[in-house]
């Protein structure tokens, strides 16, 4: 199946409405792979909160998506959270084989962020696609700091591991 007929549905984990929200759902509306259906699972912090949650939903179902996409809110409360438990919750309410998990404060770097990590599920040996996040500009430092010596430092070594087992397992040159 090609990722353009591809059908996905989109966990979305967060805790009340978080300040990224609706730059996560106009981002998600503009992408060249559209979603079948948005996931929301809220652990929302009062019952104000998750009248907020259900509102700004509302709206982003409207202003960003035409009201053509199916957005399902799961809240769960405090007490009942772990990132396991939400993300598992969030699957199970999915209609779609392929599923994305992300969260709310997590912005797709570009339009065709969804259906390029969609497409690698072509290959029948992939299972399961991931990806690393960069802090936002108002980031804190901590997160920042992460980022430069976590990822980007993993990043680095990887594509370096990859290029020695790559120069090990190729037959040697001939000079002529």
């Amino acid at each position: 199946m090609s990722p353009v007929e591809r059908r996905v549905s989109i966990v979305i984990r967060t805790r009340d409405v978080e300040r990224h929200l609706s730059e996560l759902m106009l981002r998600l509306s503009s992408q060249t792979l559209r979603p079948s259906e948005l996931i929301v699972v809220d652990n929302y912090s009062s019952n104000y909160a998750l009248n907020g949650m259900v509102e700004t939903l509302q709206t982003s179902k409207r202003k960003f998506f035409k009201n053509r996409i199916c957005i399902k809110l799961v809240p769960i409360a405090d007490s009942e959270f772990s990132h396991a438990y939400s993300t598992n919750a969030g699957v199970s309410q999915a209609d779609c084989e392929a599923v994305c998990i992300t969260n709310a404060h997590s912005l797709p770097t570009s339009d065709s962020w969804l259906e390029s990590g969609i497409a690698n599920l072509d290959n029948s040996e992939i299972a399961g696609v991931g990806g690393y996040s960069r802090p936002h500009a108002d980031g804190t430092v901590w997160e920042k700091l992460a980022y430069e010596w976590g990822w980007k430092r993993a990043n680095a070594c990887m594509s370096l591991a990859a290029l020695m087992l790559k120069m090990i397992s190729s037959p040697p040159s001939t000079v002529s």
